[in-house]
């Protein structure tokens, strides 16, 4: 006598895993048309906007260090001008975004002419330039009785412990958002840095 088998069917079973294999056959199908356009718009406005802000941050930080970087070496040939009894004149080009410096004995009487060829010179960084602009009419405290003496063209420092600066100011952009000044009021020794964002108030940076 032959043996039987007996099959059970579990119909359950079978949907369960049919369910689980269609299931599986949809994720597998990856992104349609109009969400990979949707994702890749959001990536390419991303980018914009990261490339913008950079970019200005780049821009903002060169003109920062160009900044002090002038103020320093102004302060330097001050410094210069006390210890070897001399003048020093800063003239600065805009058509090729130099400066140069002469220097003169003062110590004689009368005073000799600048010499005609420049002592040194040193570019501006990058794309910084000096404005011809002025400082406007929003001034702190320390920049009061500035006059109408705009450093754009020259600046004379004499060897004097004070007022070795007559009062003024310089302009310096980049063609960001933010310009610094390097300027010294009635009621200061020295020149300091000033920046603005915009047309906006001159805040002090750096005594």
């Amino acid at each position: 006598m032959m043996g039987s088998v007996l099959m059970v069917h579990n119909h359950d079973t079978a949907k369960t895993t049919l369910e689980t294999r269609a299931a599986g056959r949809r994720g597998c199908a990856g992104f349609t048309l109009i969400e990979l356009i949707v994702a890749v718009a959001i990536i390419g406005i991303i980018s914009a906007w990261a490339i913008t802000n950079w970019s200005g941050f780049v821009r903002h930080q060169e003109l920062r260090q160009e900044a002090h970087g002038l103020h320093t070496e102004i302060m330097a040939l001050r410094a210069r001008a006390m210890g070897e009894r001399e003048e020093v004149q800063i003239t600065f080009l805009t058509g090729p975004n130099r400066y140069e410096i002469r220097f003169r004995d003062a110590s004689v009487t009368p005073l000799p002419a600048w010499p005609p060829t420049a002592n040194r010179t040193a570019n501006l960084t990058g794309n910084v330039t000096v404005a011809t602009t002025t400082l406007g009419s929003d001034l702190p405290a320390e920049l009061t009785g500035l006059g109408t003496n705009n450093w754009n063209s020259e600046i004379v420092i004499k060897p004097h412990n004070l007022n070795a600066f007559d009062p003024g100011w310089i302009i310096i952009g980049n063609g960001g958002n933010r310009t610094f000044a390097i300027a010294r009021g009635a009621n200061s020794v020295n020149p300091e840095i000033f920046q603005r964002s915009g047309t906006g108030a001159w805040t002090r940076t750096r005594k």
